[in-house]
């Protein structure tokens, strides 16, 4: 629980800072793969044309190209289109 807290501020501590939006979601995405064990973390955000973007990305397959997903296309879209997780 301690080392939890201890990322958990880091990541707070990083986004109280000035910068990039882009820079402060990879900090949060490292975080959470630090936290759960998870293998991949992602965020992504819908844009005005329902187009499901990935804007950070951590772990396996950051490297690769993000796939692209469209509102109440396959999971992702599910979710964003019902607005629940």
């Amino acid at each position: 629980m301690e080392v939890a807290l201890e990322h958990l501020v880091e990541v707070a501590n990083h986004l109280a800072q000035p910068g990039p939006l882009d820079a402060n979601l990879q900090a949060v995405t490292d975080t959470a793969l630090s936290l759960l064990g998870a293998d991949h973390a992602s965020i992504r955000v819908c844009d005005a044309s329902a187009q499901l973007r990935s804007v950070a990305r951590s772990g396996v397959g950051s490297g690769s190209p993000a796939p692209e997903f469209r509102k109440g296309q396959g999971i992702i879209g599910w979710a964003v289109q019902q607005g629940e997780p």
